[in-house]
Protein backbone atom coordinates (compact mmCIF):
# COMPACT_ATOMS: atom_id res chain seq x y z
CA UNK A 1 0.00 0.00 0.00
CA UNK A 2 3.05 2.33 -0.21
CA UNK A 3 2.55 3.20 -3.53
CA UNK A 4 -1.46 3.72 -3.17
CA UNK A 5 -0.39 6.73 -0.30
CA UNK A 6 2.76 8.06 -1.71
CA UNK A 7 -0.19 8.67 -4.79
CA UNK A 8 -2.53 10.17 -2.21
CA UNK A 9 0.04 12.53 -1.15
CA UNK A 10 1.05 13.56 -4.71
CA UNK A 11 -2.54 14.22 -5.63
CA UNK A 12 -3.33 15.70 -2.28
CA UNK A 13 -0.56 18.20 -2.79
CA UNK A 14 -1.94 19.30 -6.27
CA UNK A 15 -5.42 19.37 -5.07
CA UNK A 16 -4.44 21.07 -1.99
CA UNK A 17 -2.39 23.64 -3.86
CA UNK A 18 -5.91 24.32 -6.38
CA UNK A 19 -8.58 24.33 -3.27
CA UNK A 20 -5.99 26.99 -1.56
CA UNK A 21 -6.52 29.29 -4.86
CA UNK A 22 -9.98 28.70 -5.18
CA UNK A 23 -10.57 29.04 -0.98
CA UNK A 24 -8.60 32.36 -1.74
CA UNK A 25 -10.28 33.50 -4.68
CA UNK A 26 -13.80 32.89 -2.78
CA UNK A 27 -12.84 34.15 -0.13
CA UNK A 28 -12.38 37.63 -2.29
CA UNK A 29 -15.82 37.15 -4.25
CA UNK A 30 -17.78 37.00 -0.93
CA UNK A 31 -15.89 40.53 -0.12
CA UNK A 32 -16.85 41.97 -3.61
CA UNK A 33 -20.55 40.25 -4.31
CA UNK A 34 -23.40 40.19 -2.18
CA UNK A 35 -25.41 37.13 -0.73
CA UNK A 36 -28.18 37.69 -3.03
CA UNK A 37 -25.97 37.79 -5.98
CA UNK A 38 -24.56 34.65 -4.47
CA UNK A 39 -27.76 33.10 -4.40
CA UNK A 40 -28.30 33.78 -8.23
CA UNK A 41 -25.33 32.18 -8.83
CA UNK A 42 -25.78 29.42 -6.90
CA UNK A 43 -28.89 29.06 -8.65
CA UNK A 44 -27.88 29.02 -12.26
CA UNK A 45 -25.15 26.60 -11.35
CA UNK A 46 -26.91 24.46 -9.82
CA UNK A 47 -28.89 24.16 -13.33
CA UNK A 48 -25.62 23.91 -15.04
CA UNK A 49 -24.30 21.15 -12.88
CA UNK A 50 -27.51 19.15 -13.21
CA UNK A 51 -26.98 19.73 -17.02
CA UNK A 52 -23.65 18.16 -16.74
CA UNK A 53 -24.64 15.13 -15.64
CA UNK A 54 -27.77 14.14 -18.28
CA UNK A 55 -25.12 15.76 -20.77
CA UNK A 56 -22.97 12.98 -19.66
CA UNK A 57 -25.13 10.21 -19.68
CA UNK A 58 -23.29 8.64 -16.79
CA UNK A 59 -20.52 6.86 -18.97
CA UNK A 60 -17.62 8.47 -17.36
CA UNK A 61 -17.99 6.11 -14.86
CA UNK A 62 -17.64 2.96 -16.87
CA UNK A 63 -14.27 4.11 -18.39
CA UNK A 64 -12.85 1.88 -14.97
CA UNK A 65 -14.16 -0.76 -16.90
CA UNK A 66 -12.32 -0.59 -20.18
CA UNK A 67 -8.45 -1.16 -20.45
CA UNK A 68 -5.39 0.89 -20.27
CA UNK A 69 -4.58 2.62 -23.53
CA UNK A 70 -6.09 3.01 -26.43
CA UNK A 71 -9.49 0.86 -25.81
CA UNK A 72 -9.98 3.62 -23.19
CA UNK A 73 -9.25 6.61 -25.04
CA UNK A 74 -11.77 5.77 -27.53
CA UNK A 75 -14.26 5.07 -25.24
CA UNK A 76 -13.74 8.97 -24.41
CA UNK A 77 -14.18 10.10 -27.48
CA UNK A 78 -16.92 8.71 -28.01
CA UNK A 79 -18.33 10.08 -24.43
CA UNK A 80 -17.11 13.70 -25.29
CA UNK A 81 -19.74 13.22 -28.23
CA UNK A 82 -22.33 12.11 -26.54
CA UNK A 83 -21.54 15.54 -23.91
CA UNK A 84 -22.02 17.89 -26.69
CA UNK A 85 -25.40 16.46 -27.70
CA UNK A 86 -26.41 16.22 -24.31
CA UNK A 87 -25.89 19.62 -23.73
CA UNK A 88 -27.21 20.95 -26.57
CA UNK A 89 -30.72 19.16 -25.64
CA UNK A 90 -30.72 20.22 -21.95
CA UNK A 91 -29.86 23.96 -22.94
CA UNK A 92 -32.77 24.33 -25.42
CA UNK A 93 -34.93 22.66 -22.75
CA UNK A 94 -33.81 25.58 -19.83
CA UNK A 95 -34.45 27.75 -22.37
CA UNK A 96 -37.81 26.95 -23.49
CA UNK A 97 -38.72 26.97 -19.81
CA UNK A 98 -37.04 29.65 -18.33
CA UNK A 99 -39.63 32.58 -18.71
CA UNK A 100 -41.90 29.95 -16.23
CA UNK A 101 -39.28 31.11 -13.68
CA UNK A 102 -38.73 34.58 -13.20
CA UNK A 103 -37.00 34.62 -9.85
CA UNK A 104 -33.94 32.72 -11.44
CA UNK A 105 -33.32 35.34 -14.15
CA UNK A 106 -30.24 37.86 -14.06
CA UNK A 107 -32.34 40.59 -15.92
CA UNK A 108 -32.58 39.04 -19.80
CA UNK A 109 -33.43 35.87 -21.47
CA UNK A 110 -30.16 35.31 -23.48
CA UNK A 111 -27.81 35.12 -20.96
CA UNK A 112 -28.25 32.11 -18.51
CA UNK A 113 -29.21 29.40 -21.31
CA UNK A 114 -25.97 30.74 -23.10
CA UNK A 115 -23.58 30.43 -20.17
CA UNK A 116 -25.31 27.36 -19.10
CA UNK A 117 -24.63 26.11 -22.01
CA UNK A 118 -21.21 26.89 -22.01
CA UNK A 119 -20.53 25.74 -18.41
CA UNK A 120 -23.06 22.26 -19.03
CA UNK A 121 -20.43 21.48 -21.53
CA UNK A 122 -17.59 22.40 -20.00
CA UNK A 123 -18.65 20.16 -16.89
CA UNK A 124 -19.65 17.69 -18.92
CA UNK A 125 -16.31 17.47 -21.07
CA UNK A 126 -14.06 18.12 -18.09
CA UNK A 127 -15.75 15.06 -16.05
CA UNK A 128 -14.91 12.75 -18.95
CA UNK A 129 -11.09 13.61 -19.22
CA UNK A 130 -10.48 13.84 -15.27
CA UNK A 131 -12.00 10.15 -15.42
CA UNK A 132 -10.39 9.10 -18.10
CA UNK A 133 -7.12 10.67 -16.78
CA UNK A 134 -7.73 9.29 -13.44
CA UNK A 135 -8.45 5.66 -15.11
CA UNK A 136 -5.16 5.49 -16.90
CA UNK A 137 -3.25 6.67 -13.76
CA UNK A 138 -2.52 10.15 -15.11
CA UNK A 139 -1.82 12.04 -12.08
CA UNK A 140 0.48 14.58 -13.48
CA UNK A 141 -1.68 16.52 -15.78
CA UNK A 142 -4.85 15.80 -13.63
CA UNK A 143 -3.41 18.12 -10.92
CA UNK A 144 -2.15 20.44 -13.63
CA UNK A 145 -5.62 21.21 -15.15
CA UNK A 146 -7.60 20.86 -11.94
CA UNK A 147 -5.18 24.00 -10.49
CA UNK A 148 -5.74 25.83 -13.60
CA UNK A 149 -9.78 25.50 -13.37
CA UNK A 150 -9.78 26.67 -9.95
CA UNK A 151 -7.73 29.64 -10.92
CA UNK A 152 -9.90 30.53 -13.86
CA UNK A 153 -13.38 30.03 -11.64
CA UNK A 154 -12.89 32.19 -9.38
CA UNK A 155 -10.24 34.92 -11.21
CA UNK A 156 -12.57 35.73 -14.47
CA UNK A 157 -15.69 36.81 -11.69
CA UNK A 158 -12.80 38.84 -9.81
CA UNK A 159 -11.64 40.28 -12.78
CA UNK A 160 -15.21 41.19 -14.70
CA UNK A 161 -15.81 42.46 -10.75
CA UNK A 162 -14.20 45.75 -11.98
CA UNK A 163 -17.17 46.20 -14.78
CA UNK A 164 -19.84 45.78 -12.07
CA UNK A 165 -21.38 43.86 -8.91
CA UNK A 166 -24.02 41.81 -9.59
CA UNK A 167 -25.08 38.06 -10.70
CA UNK A 168 -24.46 38.00 -13.82
CA UNK A 169 -20.79 38.94 -13.83
CA UNK A 170 -20.55 36.26 -11.31
CA UNK A 171 -22.39 33.75 -14.00
CA UNK A 172 -20.04 35.06 -17.16
CA UNK A 173 -16.72 34.57 -15.12
CA UNK A 174 -17.50 31.02 -14.44
CA UNK A 175 -18.09 30.15 -17.40
CA UNK A 176 -15.17 31.72 -19.18
CA UNK A 177 -12.99 29.71 -16.86
CA UNK A 178 -14.71 26.72 -17.27
CA UNK A 179 -14.36 27.25 -20.78
CA UNK A 180 -10.18 27.87 -20.77
CA UNK A 181 -9.78 24.72 -18.23
CA UNK A 182 -11.80 22.61 -21.28
CA UNK A 183 -9.67 23.75 -24.07
CA UNK A 184 -6.49 23.11 -22.21
CA UNK A 185 -7.35 19.50 -21.57
CA UNK A 186 -8.79 19.37 -24.90
CA UNK A 187 -5.12 20.40 -26.15
CA UNK A 188 -3.69 17.45 -23.60
CA UNK A 189 -5.82 14.94 -24.67
CA UNK A 190 -4.98 15.27 -28.61
CA UNK A 191 -8.15 16.98 -30.91
CA UNK A 192 -6.71 14.64 -33.76
CA UNK A 193 -8.19 11.74 -31.38
CA UNK A 194 -11.88 12.72 -32.59
CA UNK A 195 -10.82 11.54 -36.27
CA UNK A 196 -11.62 8.32 -34.95
CA UNK A 197 -15.06 9.35 -34.05
CA UNK A 198 -18.08 8.41 -36.42
CA UNK A 199 -21.93 9.45 -35.95
CA UNK A 200 -23.09 6.17 -37.05
CA UNK A 201 -21.06 4.26 -34.35
CA UNK A 202 -22.90 6.34 -31.31
CA UNK A 203 -26.08 4.24 -30.91
CA UNK A 204 -24.02 0.89 -30.96
CA UNK A 205 -21.48 2.52 -28.14
CA UNK A 206 -24.45 3.62 -26.59
CA UNK A 207 -26.12 0.15 -26.54
CA UNK A 208 -22.69 -1.41 -25.36
CA UNK A 209 -22.84 0.75 -22.17
CA UNK A 210 -26.81 0.52 -21.77
CA UNK A 211 -26.58 -0.81 -17.96
CA UNK A 212 -24.90 3.13 -17.51
CA UNK A 213 -28.30 4.23 -18.61
CA UNK A 214 -30.09 2.05 -17.09
CA UNK A 215 -28.71 2.86 -13.46
CA UNK A 216 -26.06 5.33 -13.33
CA UNK A 217 -27.16 7.95 -15.56
CA UNK A 218 -31.14 8.04 -13.55
CA UNK A 219 -29.00 7.59 -10.44
CA UNK A 220 -26.17 10.42 -11.46
CA UNK A 221 -29.56 12.80 -12.13
CA UNK A 222 -31.22 12.20 -9.08
CA UNK A 223 -28.00 12.79 -7.18
CA UNK A 224 -27.66 16.00 -8.65
CA UNK A 225 -30.74 17.29 -8.09
CA UNK A 226 -30.37 15.49 -4.01
CA UNK A 227 -27.02 17.89 -4.42
CA UNK A 228 -28.54 20.80 -5.46
CA UNK A 229 -32.31 20.69 -4.43
CA UNK A 230 -31.45 22.22 -0.94
CA UNK A 231 -30.13 25.32 -2.70
CA UNK A 232 -32.68 25.59 -5.23
CA UNK A 233 -35.29 25.35 -2.59
CA UNK A 234 -33.75 27.52 -0.36
CA UNK A 235 -33.50 30.28 -2.56
CA UNK A 236 -37.31 29.53 -3.54
CA UNK A 237 -38.54 29.13 0.35
CA UNK A 238 -36.42 31.67 1.88
CA UNK A 239 -34.81 33.95 -0.56
CA UNK A 240 -31.72 34.83 -2.40
CA UNK A 241 -29.49 36.01 0.42
CA UNK A 242 -30.80 32.83 2.20
CA UNK A 243 -29.55 31.10 -0.22
CA UNK A 244 -26.14 32.92 -0.61
CA UNK A 245 -25.75 32.05 2.89
CA UNK A 246 -26.22 28.40 1.97
CA UNK A 247 -24.07 28.42 -1.06
CA UNK A 248 -21.31 29.62 1.33
CA UNK A 249 -21.75 27.50 4.29
CA UNK A 250 -21.50 24.37 2.02
CA UNK A 251 -18.73 25.85 -0.15
CA UNK A 252 -16.81 26.09 3.29
CA UNK A 253 -17.43 22.51 4.40
CA UNK A 254 -16.62 20.90 1.08
CA UNK A 255 -13.30 21.95 1.23
CA UNK A 256 -11.91 18.87 3.26
CA UNK A 257 -13.94 16.83 0.70
CA UNK A 258 -11.74 18.81 -1.86
CA UNK A 259 -8.74 18.67 -0.13
CA UNK A 260 -8.38 15.27 0.70
CA UNK A 261 -11.79 12.99 -0.51
CA UNK A 262 -10.55 14.10 -4.60
CA UNK A 263 -7.36 12.72 -4.26
CA UNK A 264 -8.43 9.35 -2.29
CA UNK A 265 -11.09 9.03 -4.84
CA UNK A 266 -8.43 9.11 -7.66
CA UNK A 267 -6.09 7.09 -6.33
CA UNK A 268 -8.72 4.34 -4.66
CA UNK A 269 -10.50 4.32 -8.26
CA UNK A 270 -7.20 3.50 -9.76
CA UNK A 271 -6.15 0.69 -6.93
CA UNK A 272 -9.38 -0.99 -6.14
CA UNK A 273 -10.62 -1.32 -9.96
CA UNK A 274 -7.36 -3.64 -10.31
CA UNK A 275 -7.34 -5.44 -7.15
CA UNK A 276 -11.10 -5.79 -8.32
CA UNK A 277 -10.25 -7.54 -11.47
CA UNK A 278 -7.05 -9.72 -9.85
CA UNK A 279 -8.33 -10.62 -6.55
CA UNK A 280 -12.51 -10.17 -6.63
CA UNK A 281 -12.38 -8.09 -3.75
CA UNK A 282 -10.27 -5.35 -2.44
CA UNK A 283 -11.32 -4.96 1.16
CA UNK A 284 -7.87 -3.92 1.77
CA UNK A 285 -7.64 -0.66 -0.18
CA UNK A 286 -11.52 0.12 1.43
CA UNK A 287 -10.82 -0.21 4.91
CA UNK A 288 -7.11 1.39 4.58
CA UNK A 289 -9.26 4.15 3.34
CA UNK A 290 -12.21 4.50 5.44
CA UNK A 291 -9.76 4.74 8.82
CA UNK A 292 -7.77 8.15 7.55
CA UNK A 293 -10.85 9.24 5.92
CA UNK A 294 -13.21 8.80 9.43
CA UNK A 295 -9.73 10.23 11.66
CA UNK A 296 -10.29 13.67 9.34
CA UNK A 297 -13.68 13.41 9.12
CA UNK A 298 -14.08 13.37 13.03
CA UNK A 299 -11.42 16.19 13.50
CA UNK A 300 -12.87 18.26 11.49
CA UNK A 301 -16.32 17.87 12.68
CA UNK A 302 -15.20 18.65 16.33
CA UNK A 303 -13.11 21.75 14.99
CA UNK A 304 -16.67 22.99 12.60
CA UNK A 305 -19.42 22.57 15.01
CA UNK A 306 -17.24 24.34 17.94
CA UNK A 307 -15.99 27.45 15.99
CA UNK A 308 -17.96 27.36 12.80
CA UNK A 309 -19.87 30.80 13.56
CA UNK A 310 -17.00 32.67 14.89
CA UNK A 311 -15.31 31.47 12.33
CA UNK A 312 -17.11 32.87 9.36
CA UNK A 313 -17.16 36.17 10.97
CA UNK A 314 -13.50 36.77 11.33
CA UNK A 315 -13.04 35.27 7.56
CA UNK A 316 -15.95 36.56 5.78
CA UNK A 317 -17.35 39.29 7.77
CA UNK A 318 -20.50 40.13 10.08
CA UNK A 319 -22.20 40.03 7.28
CA UNK A 320 -21.89 36.52 6.81
CA UNK A 321 -22.12 35.50 10.66
CA UNK A 322 -25.75 33.66 9.13
CA UNK A 323 -23.69 31.12 6.94
CA UNK A 324 -22.07 30.20 10.40
CA UNK A 325 -24.80 29.19 11.92
CA UNK A 326 -26.20 26.79 9.04
CA UNK A 327 -22.50 25.47 8.78
CA UNK A 328 -23.22 24.77 12.11
CA UNK A 329 -26.53 22.71 11.43
CA UNK A 330 -24.75 21.25 8.15
CA UNK A 331 -21.45 19.52 10.13
CA UNK A 332 -22.93 15.86 10.95
CA UNK A 333 -23.70 15.97 6.71
CA UNK A 334 -20.50 16.87 5.35
CA UNK A 335 -18.35 14.81 8.11
CA UNK A 336 -20.29 11.66 6.91
CA UNK A 337 -19.46 12.72 3.32
CA UNK A 338 -15.64 13.09 3.99
CA UNK A 339 -16.07 9.39 4.70
CA UNK A 340 -18.31 8.30 1.75
CA UNK A 341 -17.91 10.41 -0.79
CA UNK A 342 -14.09 8.91 -2.16
CA UNK A 343 -15.38 5.38 -1.62
CA UNK A 344 -18.81 5.41 -2.87
CA UNK A 345 -17.25 5.12 -6.19
CA UNK A 346 -16.89 1.52 -5.61
CA UNK A 347 -20.35 0.57 -6.60
CA UNK A 348 -18.82 1.32 -10.20
CA UNK A 349 -16.40 -0.76 -9.75
CA UNK A 350 -18.61 -3.71 -8.89
CA UNK A 351 -21.23 -3.13 -10.86
CA UNK A 352 -23.55 -2.27 -8.21
CA UNK A 353 -25.10 0.88 -10.49
CA UNK A 354 -28.39 -0.28 -8.85
CA UNK A 355 -27.32 0.17 -5.60
CA UNK A 356 -26.86 3.77 -6.14
CA UNK A 357 -29.87 4.48 -7.88
CA UNK A 358 -32.03 3.03 -5.30
CA UNK A 359 -30.20 5.13 -2.59
CA UNK A 360 -30.12 8.07 -4.41
CA UNK A 361 -34.17 7.80 -5.04
CA UNK A 362 -34.69 6.80 -1.38
CA UNK A 363 -32.80 10.14 -0.06
CA UNK A 364 -34.62 12.43 -2.91
CA UNK A 365 -37.74 11.14 -1.15
CA UNK A 366 -36.55 11.64 2.20
CA UNK A 367 -35.28 15.05 1.23
CA UNK A 368 -38.42 16.57 -0.65
CA UNK A 369 -40.68 16.13 2.37
CA UNK A 370 -38.13 17.63 4.84
CA UNK A 371 -37.97 20.82 2.62
CA UNK A 372 -41.63 21.30 2.31
CA UNK A 373 -42.83 20.03 5.49
CA UNK A 374 -40.35 22.71 7.62
CA UNK A 375 -41.23 26.57 7.53
CA UNK A 376 -38.66 27.58 9.57
CA UNK A 377 -35.02 27.34 7.67
CA UNK A 378 -33.06 26.31 10.92
CA UNK A 379 -34.96 23.30 11.40
CA UNK A 380 -34.48 22.16 7.97
CA UNK A 381 -31.13 22.49 7.64
CA UNK A 382 -30.67 20.20 10.52
CA UNK A 383 -33.32 17.33 9.55
CA UNK A 384 -31.66 17.57 6.25
CA UNK A 385 -27.87 17.12 7.64
CA UNK A 386 -29.58 14.15 10.15
CA UNK A 387 -31.13 12.21 7.18
CA UNK A 388 -28.20 12.73 5.00
CA UNK A 389 -25.71 11.40 7.64
CA UNK A 390 -28.24 8.32 8.04
CA UNK A 391 -28.42 7.67 4.26
CA UNK A 392 -24.67 7.91 4.01
CA UNK A 393 -23.81 5.37 7.10
CA UNK A 394 -26.13 3.02 5.07
CA UNK A 395 -24.46 3.31 2.41
CA UNK A 396 -21.24 2.19 3.97
CA UNK A 397 -21.96 -0.68 4.99
CA UNK A 398 -23.06 -1.76 1.79
CA UNK A 399 -19.78 -0.55 0.29
CA UNK A 400 -18.25 -2.73 3.38
CA UNK A 401 -19.90 -5.47 1.74
CA UNK A 402 -19.33 -5.13 -2.05
CA UNK A 403 -15.82 -4.17 -0.93
CA UNK A 404 -15.30 -8.32 0.04
CA UNK A 405 -16.90 -9.15 -3.33
CA UNK A 406 -20.45 -10.29 -1.90
CA UNK A 407 -23.21 -8.92 -3.92
CA UNK A 408 -21.16 -7.80 -6.43
CA UNK A 409 -21.04 -8.49 -10.22
CA UNK A 410 -18.23 -10.04 -12.06
CA UNK A 411 -15.80 -7.45 -14.40
CA UNK A 412 -16.22 -9.85 -17.55
CA UNK A 413 -19.97 -8.51 -17.25
CA UNK A 414 -18.98 -5.37 -17.47
CA UNK A 415 -20.94 -3.89 -19.83
CA UNK A 416 -24.11 -5.83 -19.97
Amino acid sequence: MSSYWSHVARVSGGVIFGQLIGITGYLLLTWTYSPAAFGVYASWLAASVLGSVVSTGGLETSLVQDADGPERHSSAVYMLGTVLLGAIAYCAAAAAVMPFFPNVLVGNLWLVPTTMFVATLSLGANTILQSWAAAEGLFRPLIQLRILQSSTIVGFPLALALLGRDSSLLIIGHALGLAITLVFWMRYFGIASFRTFRLSALIPFWKKRRRTFVYVLPALALGSIVGNLPQLAVNARFGHEAAGYMALALRVLGTPISLLGVAVRDVFRRYATIAFRERGECKREFWNSFLVLGTVAIGFGIVMFAASEALFVVVFGEGWRSAGKYAKYLVPMTAAGIVASPLTYLVYIVRREDFDFYWQFAILLMIGVIFVTFSNIETTLIFYSLIYTMMYAIYMIACARFASGLGTIPSSCSHV
